[in-house]
């Protein structure tokens, strides 16, 4: 965080736990530090009907459903082998979201894939982790905070070096996350994840208690209160 410390920032809005704590060890007082979370869209925040979004998507309400996240920042790594291998699966069925990579999309599709959904752009995309049982994705920041939102039990595939190894190594202590780092690690998680239901309730337990809540509203309310002017949301909210 070294590039944005400054002298006369009044405020930090953080993400997490381990950033206040960064921030701290760089002589930044505790109280110029509020963690909120990263904001996402309001759409991840609302009560989804389940029921009513595998009917749209015409999934099996008897089956889990795995979410991957292949290919909206970057190729994940052995895409094609890993749905080919949870294609195969007992008792799942697989939902890849390949972003705008229509590449990847068309590839995907040519593999015949039998209890597996391939899609490109969704523009709800909240909706899928409304119904997932469990997911799969590279730690990104963004992504991270979506999952904490809707608390989907998560699995953090081959992080690289740098952010992103910090972000799945931090999720990893606070048993937020299972972190596969490469091909077999992964396909066994899956496999025991998605029939370990005690497994999958301890990583949403451990979601919500690192969950700050509305980031944004937390955010805009600070900052109103930061100006001693702490009444004007209802105002912004009716100019808007």
């Amino acid at each position: 965080p070294k590039p944005w410390i400054h002298q006369d920032t009044d405020r930090y809005y953080v993400a997490c736990e381990n950033v206040e704590d960064t921030l701290i060890c760089e002589g930044i007082p505790r109280e110029k530090i509020l963690k909120t979370g990263i904001p996402i869209r309001d759409a991840f925040y609302a009560r989804d009907n389940r029921s009513a979004i595998i009917n749209k998507y015409n999934l099996d309400p008897h089956k889990k459903i795995l979410i991957i996240f292949a290919g909206t920042y970057g190729v994940l790594k052995n895409i094609k082998e890993i749905c080919n291998r949870t294609d195969r699966m007992n008792n799942l069925q697989t939902i890849v979201i390949c972003g705008k990579n229509q590449s990847l999309q068309r590839e995907l599709e040519q593999e015949n894939l039998i209890n597996t959904k391939i899609y490109g752009f969704i523009p709800d995309i909240h909706e899928f982790y409304s119904i997932g049982d469990l997911m799969v994705t590279k730690p990104g920041g963004i992504t991270l905070s979506e999952v904490v939102t809707k608390k989907i039990p998560v699995i953090l595939y081959n992080p690289t070096p740098g952010q992103e190894g910090e972000n799945a190594q931090w999720f990893k202590q606070q048993e937020a996350a299972v972190v596969a780092n490469n091909f077999n690690e992964l396909i066994l998680a899956i496999d025991a994840l998605k029939e370990n239901e005690i497994k999958r309730f301890s990583i949403k337990n451990s979601l919500s208690k690192i969950y700050n809540g509305h980031a944004t509203s937390l955010i805009t309310q600070d900052v109103l209160n930061q100006l001693n002017i702490p009444d004007a949301i209802p105002y912004l909210t009716e100019s808007i």
